[in-house]
């Protein structure tokens, strides 16, 4: 079973693969790498080297593919699907703006304000 980036439970193949907690539907984002969605939902995921090693691998193989090409039929097969699978698509996926619901919004319940009383 899969675990929603955003609110870190787990979700039921049955139930269409979208968050009953917080709305995030997996479909949206289709060969998207796990790690990449932690670090787009998670504050926590969002430190420096997290950022320098995102960065690093969106662009090395789009920049690998340039490097090695030497005729133009080898960059219509490999350079352009790999720059769409790997950069584009992730770029995208980054950018995108999702309306999901708001876990910390939810009120809480504090049970030692109770107690005190």
């Amino acid at each position: 079973m899969p675990i929603c980036p955003n609110c870190e439970s787990t979700i039921e193949y049955k139930g269409g693969m979208v968050c009953q907690k917080c709305n995030f539907d997996f479909k949206e984002y289709w060969l998207i790498p796990h790690r990449l969605l932690r670090f787009k939902f998670q504050r926590s995921q969002r430190t420096a080297a997290n950022f320098a090693r995102t960065v690093f691998w969106l662009f090395v193989p789009t920049l690998a593919c340039l490097a090695m090409d030497f005729s133009l039929a080898l960059f219509v097969v490999v350079t352009i699907p790999v720059a769409t699978l790997f950069t584009i698509r992730t770029v995208v996926a980054l950018l995108k703006n999702d309306h999901l619901r708001g876990i910390a919004d939810e009120p809480r319940e504090d049970f030692s304000d109770e107690s005190s009383e």
